[in-house]
């Protein structure tokens, strides 16, 4: 799949609603993970323990667990994503293909969220990363699956990554989201650009 027109656009949600409460949330979480860290240094100046996954199952840092509550009580928010434009249909079978490969290579995408602290890896056949197709009403068409998008609350159980096409005749795009404690802008990019790539490519493993 190749694009004459390759538009990339990262943007991040508004915390929103944006109140005191979680204005306050977010200063005493991300103080607390600062003042953690300053004191994981002294007592361990060679470096910080990693946070790879153990058995396939991952405990979430301070700053991480406070994401995590933003955007399971406050209507989405900490929600990254990627919109990539494309002048031709997306064919969405060679999609989940690729997202499969991914999703092999990367425990993130393959992890559901069982608490706010825990991630679980899973081993299945079918896709962890939901995908979701519309019909094209027209060039902003995206911006409305990204307002819907950012109002739903994480939930327990489910993947931390979704992918929606929005499919036109001659213009299409890719909206891919995730959440803010597990990516950013720049990571999650550097993922869709993977992800393109294993398309246009099916033998990359």
């Amino acid at each position: 799949m190749n694009s004459s027109r390759p538009i990339f656009h990262a943007f991040y949600d508004s915390l929103s609603p944006w109140d005191h409460r979680l204005l306050v949330t977010l200063i005493v979480g991300t103080t607390c993970y600062v003042l953690n860290c300053y004191r994981w240094i002294r007592l361990n100046p060679w470096g910080f323990e990693p946070s790879n996954f153990s058995q396939g199952i991952r405990k979430l840092c301070g700053i991480e667990r406070h994401y995590v509550r933003f955007s399971r009580f406050y209507s989405g928010s900490m929600k990254v994503g990627v919109l990539i434009s494309f002048d031709e249909r997306i064919n969405v079978a060679l999609l989940k293909t690729a997202l499969k490969k991914m999703e092999k290579r990367h425990p993130a995408l393959r992890s559901i969220i069982v608490d706010n602290e825990t991630l679980i890896e899973q081993n299945q056949d079918d896709l962890v990363t939901k995908v979701f197709e519309y019909s094209r009403k027209g060039p902003d068409h995206w911006s409305d699956v990204w307002s819907h998008v950012q109002t739903q609350s994480l939930k327990l159980g489910t993947g931390l990554f979704q992918v929606h096409v929005i499919n036109g005749d001659s213009e299409s795009e890719i909206l891919v989201s995730g959440e803010h404690f597990v990516c950013d802008a720049i990571s999650l990019m550097e993922l869709t650009h993977e992800m393109l790539k294993a398309i246009e490519d099916p033998s990359i493993q």
